[in-house]
């Protein structure tokens, strides 16, 4: 299996712009995506950020903390910001891999 994430949020708060609820109850002791990926199984996986997107500092966050930990990625920051236009370009670059390593 692979994996791969386009524009992705790193922190469980920064998909509060997007609820119509608000996170209440929800269990925020692992608040950030990383301790997701130091996990032993974790399957191969690429990051890919555009340098508009409102999230690039926080991609680039997650991508020194999994540098430092040692956890094999590949990290990309390409033209581009978070929406549709970019996701479909890159969409094109990590399917091949992606298809590649299902079944």
């Amino acid at each position: 299996s692979a994996a791969a994430a386009l524009s992705c949020f790193t922190e469980l708060r920064q998909i509060d712009a997007l609820l119509a609820e608000p996170r209440t109850g929800w269990d925020d002791s692992d608040a950030t995506l990383l301790p997701l990926l130091l996990r032993p199984t974790m399957p191969p996986f690429s990051l890919i950020c555009g340098l508009d997107d409102p999230y690039l500092a926080a991609n680039r966050a997650l991508h020194a903390g999994l540098e430092v930990a040692q956890v094999p990625h590949v990290y990309l920051e390409r033209a581009g910001g978070h929406d549709w236009a970019f996701w479909r370009v890159h969409l094109a670059t990590v399917l091949p891999t992606l298809l590649s390593r299902s079944g």
